[in-house]
């Protein structure tokens, strides 16, 4: 089970960081800006552009969405300060995400980017623990089309980050959305944070002849 790890309908917790700016700087200000920053609550609310999203993931009461769907190369970001818990060394993160495709070079599209970094912002672990998606058909995520313009969404998924080598650290998680470099076009994302024990639990006992195991959500397994 996930713990409650950060607060996170508390925007204004000193542990929280949220910015905002445009595309090519969006950290350039700090403060929370009313429909940026926005905490969902609504356990049966939709996305208003495509109405399979859920606003928050199953299973969970709330979740933030960074960005709207309005235009005008507005990029945010936020920001959770987590000092590691021995006991809860695997940092969750659910995420879902609405991108516009206009198909313009790679470097003006609307995006998002996940990164964690250790208190000196040193990135940790790149390969496994951070991502920069770009708005294009080849992330493979589900179209329609809407309005003028193809519309690329990912429902919500899983990603786990093993933090048990930073066990009383204080580490800070950065996600960044960005509308298009142009300024036509729209990306936002909903997130969700928490952890929970780096333990893999076998579900039966006794004399058995197969088992259940569970084990922390968000990783590849091979048996």
């Amino acid at each position: 089970l996930s713990a409650q790890c950060f607060n996170m309908t508390d925007l204004n917790d000193p542990s929280i960081t949220c910015t905002y700016g445009y595309y090519d700087n969006p950290y350039a200000s700090v403060g929370i800006i009313n429909g940026r920053h926005t905490v969902m609550t609504n356990v049966n609310g939709k996305d208003n552009n495509i109405p399979q999203l859920s606003v928050v993931p199953p299973g969970e009461t709330s979740s933030i969405r960074l960005g709207n769907d309005n235009t005008g190369s507005e990029a945010e970001s936020i920001t959770f300060e987590y000092t590691v818990d021995p006991d809860n060394t695997i940092l969750l993160l659910k995420y879902a995400a609405v991108m516009e495709d206009p198909n313009h070079s790679a470097y003006e599209q609307p995006r998002l980017r996940l990164e964690v970094f250790d208190m000196q912002n040193n990135a940790i672990d790149p390969a496994c623990s951070s991502f920069d998606f770009v708005a294009n058909a080849s992330l493979g995520w589900n179209s329609v089309n809407i309005g003028y313009g193809t519309v690329l969404w990912k429902d919500w998924t899983n990603i786990g980050v093993d933090l048990e080598q930073y066990i009383g650290e204080t580490i800070k998680i950065r996600l960044t959305t960005y509308d298009c470099n142009q300024s036509g076009h729209y990306g936002y994302a909903y997130i969700h944070l928490g952890c929970t024990s780096k333990k893999i639990i076998s579900l039966a006992c006794g004399n058995i002849q197969s088992t259940t195991f569970q084990a922390p959500t968000g990783f590849e397994y091979s048996w």
